[in-house]
């Protein structure tokens, strides 16, 4: 099984501040919730809450963007070009794309091209996380949780801090812009 991070590897950017940008373009009147998002985060980072509930800070304009289905469409037919295609023509049906983004943002890009998709649950109604955001080490205990008996043969990431689900692969490899290098040095 062949393994691929999203945002800064697939994806060129972080889908899910490009999807907020896209929100606040679409519907500006959701830039009142900015001033509630710092607020709520800045709070969570204060009582040192950790980075789920910080994300859900930042997810707390979701329940007022209207109509988020079609907002979701109507944002990866803009932004479906946004994509790194030195790593997408390396991905292939069934590959899996694993990533700390929003489930319900990155289902239609990854159905639309046969990826299967491990992801952050977020209600795409209210905004609340349904469970740790799936990064370092829980991108690891998700991936064995769903494929426990399935070998990573090759794992695509442009983050360090996916090391841990990079240490379970039999080869790993680093994103940089335009070019793929191995994930640890002397690979």
């Amino acid at each position: 099984m062949r393994v691929f991070d999203f945002d800064g590897t697939i994806y060129r950017g972080d889908s899910t501040l490009d999807f907020y940008l896209f929100c606040l373009g679409r519907q500006p009147s959701l830039a009142w919730q900015i001033g509630r998002q710092l607020r709520y985060m800045a709070k969570a980072l204060w009582r040192g809450n950790g980075r789920t509930v910080v994300k859900e800070g930042f997810y707390s304009f979701i329940p007022c963007v209207t109509e988020i289905e079609s907002c979701v469409r109507d944002f990866w037919e803009k932004n479906s070009n946004k994509v790194n295609n030195v790593v997408l023509k390396r991905v292939r049906k069934g590959d899996l794309v694993i990533s700390a983004s929003p489930e319900f943002l990155l289902r239609p890009f990854c159905d639309a091209r046969g990826f299967q998709l491990i992801a952050s649950a977020v209600d795409p109604m209210t905004g609340e996380c349904m469970g740790a955001n799936c990064r370092g080490e829980e991108k690891v205990r998700r991936f064995l949780a769903t494929y426990s008996r399935e070998a990573i043969e090759e794992f695509y990431s442009d983050s360090t801090s996916d090391e841990p689900l990079a240490r379970c692969a039999q080869q790993s490899f680093l994103v940089r812009k335009k070019s793929i290098v191995p994930f640890f040095e002397g690979s």
